[in-house]
């Protein structure tokens, strides 16, 4: 959409529909009393922070079904939600604010797995994933005699990708 807009052709004798482009709100914002300037300038802080970019704002305003998870590269204000709570709490109302839920992505999914049985962890550092993967390893049968790259494999390949947690289920969909 925004290259789109960028390759429309501008009458540049309608300055008014110029800035109402979205390419241009990125760079101005129109003021047409001196109040709304004055209350712009006297803005604390953290309007200023949680001013959203077009491109953002069509996020925010659009009437979603259900959870969101926007993601974005470097610079597209995700540093802003490491401190959101507090800004919800001088931005929203209470009614508005038990609508949101300001969690990072490795709680949204232990929380999940656990709302479902699961007790599980997740694992960050390579010496608690060894130790489950050769916990695994040992407690293959001995007359099974496959090196460790095949198990590597089903596990990449066929394990993970099926959801299989039972050994009838992986029996199943070989």
């Amino acid at each position: 959409i925004a290259e789109q807009e960028q390759r429309a052709v501008v009458d540049i004798n309608d300055f008014g529909a110029a800035l109402d482009r979205d390419n241009s709100k990125r760079h101005f914002v129109v003021i047409t009393e001196d109040s709304d300037l004055e209350a712009l300038m006297a803005a604390p802080l953290e309007h200023w922070r949680v001013f959203l970019h077009p491109s953002q704002r069509k996020l925010v305003e659009r009437d979603w079904n259900g959870p969101v998870r926007v993601t974005g590269g470097a610079g597209t204000g995700k540093t802003v939600v490491e401190d959101i709570r507090l800004h919800l709490q001088q931005l929203c109302t209470p009614q508005e604010q038990e609508k949101i839920q300001v969690i990072n992505i490795d709680q949204w999914a232990l929380n999940l797995l656990r709302r479902f049985g699961y007790k599980s962890k997740l694992l960050y550092e390579e010496s608690e994933r060894r130790a489950y993967w050769n916990a695994a390893l040992s407690a293959m049968p001995d007359n099974i005699e496959l090196p460790e790259s095949f198990f590597r494999a089903e596990y990449e390949r066929v394990i993970l990708p099926l959801g299989c947690e039972t050994a009838e289920d992986y029996t199943q969909s070989v």
